[in-house]
């Protein structure tokens, strides 16, 4: 991913990379924090509170 590849300069015209690992982990909390699981799915409680249920199927099939 060219974003994990590339630096950004920084203020002090050094450099600076994003690790996966961090990258994965504002992902993770991003997701959470939308009320996701935290791979990016909804929760089984939220497609409840949404009436997302006769969606079901269609979290089968991701399974």
């Amino acid at each position: 991913m060219r974003f994990l590849e590339e630096a950004l300069e920084t203020r002090d015209c050094g450099e600076i990379r994003l690790e996966e690992s961090r990258m994965a982990e504002q992902v993770r909390g991003y997701n959470l924090a939308c009320g996701w699981v935290a791979d990016g799915h909804l929760s089984n409680e939220r497609m409840t509170a949404m009436e997302l249920t006769g969606m079901r199927s269609i979290k089968k099939d991701r399974d």
